[in-house]
C-alpha cells in the first residue's frame, strides 16, 4: 500500500468517525451537546441544542456562548470564569438560569469540561432542561414555607412523624410551652415531657394505632416550662403520598388543662351537692328526732319543728351570699348553730368581738360550721344530752395585714378516737376551706373532743 492510499483511507476513517460522532451527538434530543474551540467559540451545535436553546447551528457556529447566558450572567464574565474553572478543576458545574432564543428563560443542569488529545483541543459543554424540577423544588420549597408558617401560628402543638414512628417536625408552639427548642422534641426527645406514669399508656395508645395505620387519640399529662402539669389531648392520623405509600402521622395536641380543672371542679361540686342534701337530710331528721323527743305535747313540737327548720333556712341563705354583700361573723355563727340549740339552754359556747366578712369568707365559715355541726350531731358532743361546744375568734397582726384566728371545740361528748380514714365532710373543711379562705386548717381528734382550727388572712 502506497503512502497516498494510505492516506486516503485514513481521511476515509476519520471521515466515518466524525459522521458517526455527528450521530450520536444528534440522537440525544434531551441533552445539548456543544464543543467549543480554544478561545471559546461554537465549534458543534446538536439537536439536542437546538431543541433547547432554539437556534439552529448554522446561526452559533463561531460564536461566544456568552449569547444564551442571561443578562446579569453575561455583565459578570461567566464564560471566561467557566473556562478558567474547567481548566483548574477538570470540570465546571452549570447550574443556573439560562435563555432561549425566544428570550424565555429555563434553568440548566450541566458542565463544561476540558476536550484533550494529548493537548488541550477545546471545551465540552452539556446542558440539560430542568426547568420542571426546579419549578417543582420551588413549589415544594413555598408549600413548605407556607405549612411551616401555618403551623408556627397554631395555638397547638403541631407535630409529624416519618414511616418509622420518629418526630420529623414540630411546631414553635412546642418552645412556648415547654421552653426549649422545637428541635429538641424531634426524635424521640418528646418523652421527656410526659409525665412518667403516663408515659407507657401514652407509648401503647400511639403505636396500636400506628401499626394499624388507624387514628391515634390519647389525653396524657406533661411538665410545661414552669413545671406545671398540663393536660393534653393527643390526636394524629396517618399520611399518605398521592400513590397511596404511608409516609408516617400528621398529628396535633390541644391543651385541655382548664377544661380538665373545670371537668374536676365540676365533679367536686356534684359530690358536695350529694353530701350537702344527705347531711341536710341527716340534719332535719336529728331535729325532727330532738324536737319530738324534748317536746312537752304535739302542739309544742310542731312549734320548735318548725322554727328549727326555718333557723336552717336561714343559714343556708348565708351560704348563698355569692358577691352580694359581707357579713358580721356573729350573724354567720348564730345563724349556723340556731339549728342545733336545745329548747331553753345553750350548748354552745360563742366569744368574739364584730368582724366583718367578706362574701367569700362568710360563705366558706358558713359551709364547715354547718359540717362541724352535722358530725357533732352525729357523732360528737351534741349526739348526748351532756355535750358542749366553744367557738372563739380574735384577730391577729402579722406583717401580712390582719389575720383571722377562730377555734371550734367540743366538750362532753362521747370519747373520740381517731378515724380509720378521713371523711367526705372532713377532707371537704381541710381542703376546701383552707383553699377559699387562703389559709390553713386543722382538724385534731382529741379524746376530749374535735379541735378545729383555722387561720386566714382579712381581705379588705
Amino acid at each position: 500500500m502506497t503512502d497516498v492510499e494510505q492516506l486516503r483511507r485514513q481521511i476515509t476513517d476519520l471521515q466515518s468517525s466524525e459522521v458517526l460522532l455527528s450521530a450520536v451527538l444528534n440522537s440525544a434530543t434531551d441533552y445539548a451537546i456543544i464543543t467549543l474551540d480554544l478561545e471559546g467559540r461554537i465549534t458543534t451545535w446538536n439537536t439536542g441544542a437546538r431543541n433547547i436553546l432554539g437556534w439552529d447551528e448554522q446561526e452559533v457556529i463561531g460564536q461566544y456562548t456568552a449569547f444564551f447566558f442571561i443578562p446579569e450572567d453575561q455583565v459578570a464574565g461567566v464564560p471566561q470564569d467557566e473556562m478558567s474553572k474547567a481548566l483548574a478543576e477538570g470540570r465546571a458545574e452549570d447550574e443556573r438560569w439560562h435563555q432561549r432564543k425566544d428570550g424565555s428563560r429555563f434553568w440548566t443542569n450541566g458542565v463544561l469540561m476540558p476536550l484533550r488529545t494529548g493537548e488541550l483541543r477545546g471545551y465540552l459543554k452539556i446542558l440539560r432542561d430542568r426547568t420542571f424540577r426546579r419549578r417543582s423544588e420551588e413549589a415544594l420549597r413555598e408549600s413548605e414555607t407556607r405549612f411551616r408558617h401555618m403551623a408556627d401560628s397554631a395555638p397547638g402543638l403541631i407535630w409529624m412523624t416519618d414511616a418509622m414512628g420518629q418526630v420529623t417536625f414540630a411546631n414553635r408552639h412546642y418552645e412556648h410551652m415547654f421552653g426549649c427548642p422545637a428541635t429538641e422534641m424531634l426524635g424521640d426527645g418528646w418523652k421527656t415531657t410526659i409525665l412518667p406514669e403516663d408515659l407507657e399508656t401514652h407509648q401503647t395508645a400511639f403505636w396500636t394505632a400506628f401499626c394499624a395505620r388507624q387514628p391515634f387519640r390519647t389525653e396524657t399529662r406533661v411538665w410545661d416550662k414552669h413545671h406545671r402539669v398540663r393536660w393534653l389531648r393527643c390526636e394524629g392520623v396517618p399520611r399518605l403520598s398521592d400513590t397511596g405509600e404511608f409516609l408516617g402521622y400528621t398529628g396535633c395536641n390541644v391543651d385541655i388543662t382548664e377544661a380538665k380543672t373545670a371537668e374536676e371542679h365540676l365533679r367536686l361540686l356534684v359530690n358536695e351537692l350529694n353530701h350537702r342534701v344527705k347531711n341536710t337530710l341527716a340534719t332535719v331528721q336529728s331535729i325532727a328526732s330532738q324536737t319530738l323527743r324534748n317536746a312537752a305535747t304535739p302542739t309544742a313540737a310542731r312549734a320548735a319543728l318548725e322554727q328549727r327548720l326555718i333557723a336552717l333556712s336561714r343559714a343556708h341563705d348565708v351560704l348563698t351570699r355569692e358577691n352580694w354583700e359581707g357579713a358580721d361573723l356573729w350573724e354567720v355563727v348564730g345563724q349556723a348553730i340556731e339549728p342545733y340549740q336545745g329548747q331553753g339552754e345553750s350548748r354552745f359556747d360563742v366569744h368574739g368581738f364584730n368582724v366583718r366578712l367578706p362574701p367569700q369568707m362568710a360563705l366558706a365559715i358558713a359551709m364547715a360550721l354547718q359540717e362541724l355541726c352535722t358530725n357533732a350531731v352525729k357523732y360528737g358532743a351534741l349526739s348526748n344530752a351532756t355535750g358542749r361546744i366553744g367557738i372563739a375568734w380574735t384577730l391577729m397582726n402579722s406583717p401580712d395585714g390582719p389575720r383571722l384566728e377562730m377555734c371550734w371545740e367540743e366538750m362532753g361528748g362521747p370519747p373520740v378516737s381517731q378515724p380509720q380514714r378521713r371523711g367526705f365532710g372532713t377532707r371537704l373543711i381541710e381542703r376546701s376551706l383552707a383553699q377559699e379562705l387562703n389559709g390553713t386548717v386543722r382538724i385534731e381528734f382529741a379524746p376530749g373532743g374535735v379541735v378545729c382550727a383555722l387561720s386566714a388572712p382579712l381581705e379588705e
